[in-house]
């Protein structure tokens, strides 16, 4: 990402949220999620829309294309139609990154990033919310990763946050105190 980009992102987000932020709700913001996760893999569709070789209505049509096979709502469509139109495509992911992080700091949210080696069950995850509800008095929303290389334990993980307890963590320390 260049560094231009996150500033940019942020104020087309605030301009999106004036206009649709009565619209978002908390499933809306788990779909935001899934269509970042698809756009971060997908960074070469996007570029397509780049390309000058392209007319202003075959554009629109790609965008409208992209937007029926990812079951978008039309205020997405549009965001990215405007981001086509100002030859702004690139940074679609910062921008619905933005407008998810403005979001969940305007409903007083903290998202974090459960990392653990195996699968949470329920009753995990709802004892890792409790324990994170406790530390920070904020409604939490958690999004679970699996990650072999932790080992053993558990990593929270939010934009702000970071909390671990996990083999690796205290071998790390351990590695500390050695050297």
């Amino acid at each position: 990402m260049k560094v231009y980009a996150l500033p940019l992102a942020e104020r087309y987000a605030r301009a999106f949220l004036q206009v649709y932020g009565h619209t978002l709700n908390e499933q809306s913001l788990d779909r935001l999620n899934d269509i970042i996760d698809y756009v971060e893999q997908h960074k070469s569709m996007l570029s397509l829309l780049q390309l000058a070789v392209f007319s202003a209505e075959t554009k629109h049509e790609m965008v409208v294309h992209m937007s029926e096979q990812l079951s978008l709502s039309i205020e997405y469509q549009q965001l990215m139609e405007l981001l086509v139109k100002h030859k702004r495509i690139h940074i679609l992911s910062t921008v619905l990154q933005q407008v998810a992080s403005l979001y969940e700091r305007k409903q007083g949210i903290t998202s974090f990033r459960v990392i653990t080696v195996a699968p949470l069950s329920s009753d995990d995850i709802a004892q890792v919310k409790t324990f994170l509800y406790r530390h920070h008095h904020q409604q939490v929303r958690l999004s679970p990763v699996q990650d072999e290389t932790l080992v053993a334990g558990i990593r929270l993980q939010s934009d702000r946050w970071l909390w671990e307890d996990s083999v690796r963590q205290r071998l790390r320390r351990l590695a500390q105190k050695l050297m």
